[in-house]
């Protein structure tokens, strides 16, 4: 395996990392926020005699999770299928998902899916205001651990990371830089 290969610093960054992320996200629910399988309902363009709110609960009934620490060793959560995902969640459902993402990469140190959606724009491109609000609700601590996930992507060689260290460090540089 790859990370055998690894130093010995960043395996033991990465079990702190996990452990406090546990910590911070302890008791986040997802209630009354968007589900995971709804975000691919709102994703879907508008058709005629489609009933988007009908579907809506549909899809959140899909997700019977209770809590996203059941979601960590799901192999059914987060199929890179193209639709919904994080760029679709309220900021309930962004911070009820966000620690089974960042666990899940800092295990295999693979972004799923929380690069793009953590590097907040700059002042006045569209994107900012709706990438603040989805962050909104993280608390200090929650912030302060977004931060770490950030600096630790960025030390995780290229090898088995899609995104380059760059681009870790530019959503790190984006916002998260003042948690650290």
């Amino acid at each position: 395996m790859v990370l055998d290969k690894e130093p010995i610093e960043l395996r033991c960054a990465a079990e702190t990392l996990e452990v406090d992320v546990r910590k911070a996200f302890d008791g986040v629910t997802r209630k009354g926020g968007v589900s995971w399988s709804e975000s691919a309902v709102i994703d879907l363009p508008a058709v005629p005699d489609f009933d988007a709110d009908q579907e809506r609960l549909r899809a959140r009934a899909k997700d019977a999770d209770s809590s996203w620490q059941q979601l960590i060793d799901d192999p059914a959560w987060f199929s890179p299928r193209g639709i919904g995902g994080f760029g679709f969640l309220d900021a309930i459902g962004f911070r009820y998902y966000l620690p089974v993402a960042i666990i899940r990469s800092v295990r295999d140190r693979r972004d799923h899916g929380t690069c793009f959606h953590l590097d907040i724009p700059p002042q006045g491109e569209l994107r900012r205001d709706y990438a603040l609000e989805q962050v909104s609700l993280l608390n200090r601590t929650q912030c302060q651990i977004v931060a770490a996930f950030l600096q630790f992507m960025n030390r995780v060689p290229d090898w088995p990371n899609p995104y380059s260290g760059d681009a870790w460090d530019v959503a790190f540089l984006s916002y998260w830089k003042q948690f650290e």
